[in-house]
């Protein structure tokens, strides 16, 4: 489940990141960094709130790989 969360601007997005990002659905996006690791990011509705929609923010390193620090990746996440 969604919610009304507005869907973000992929063209924005990939402005100004450092890395190619990629829609896998409205609430998630995808990239893959130079070390070769997959990252997903995904606001995923939470039924924390009774009377409104609150979500949940999550960075996942979707294919397990180490990673290195990373700088690239805080300007992609900011």
């Amino acid at each position: 489940m969604f919610g009304d969360l507005k869907q973000l601007s992929l063209k924005t997005i990939n402005a100004f990141s450092p890395y190619d990002v990629m829609m896998v659905n409205p609430n998630t996006y995808r990239f893959v960094t130079d070390y070769s690791v997959e990252i997903a990011i995904s606001f995923d509705l939470d039924d924390l709130l009774e009377h409104g929609e609150a979500y949940m923010f999550n960075i996942t390193n979707v294919n397990k790989q180490r990673s290195p620090r990373d700088m690239k990746v805080r300007v992609c996440l900011c």
